[in-house]
């Protein structure tokens, strides 16, 4: 991000790990675009971070809940066959 803002790249929702302070790790979603004067010259940054952990995390409970759906689809379907 850092070296993104000082070679003046825009940086939008990208996905970024992080461990804070406390040890916990976690998921944000990081946006980032330099600022320049009339010179052209990087004068400063706006940078969005938003904590996205528990959206990711709810994500991938729900991808785990559709593949026990599906097997379990599959192990009736066996059972109706057999």
């Amino acid at each position: 991000m850092a070296r993104e803002v000082r070679h003046g790249e825009t940086s939008l929702d990208e996905e970024i790990e992080i461990q804070c302070f406390d040890g916990a790790r976690k998921i944000i979603l990081n946006s980032a675009v330099s600022l320049r004067d009339d010179r052209g010259e990087i004068t400063g940054a706006i940078i969005v971070n938003t904590d996205i952990t528990e959206r990711k995390r709810a994500e991938e409970e729900k991808r785990g809940l559709e593949r026990q759906v599906q097997q379990a689809q599959k192990m009736e379907s066996l059972g109706v066959l057999g």
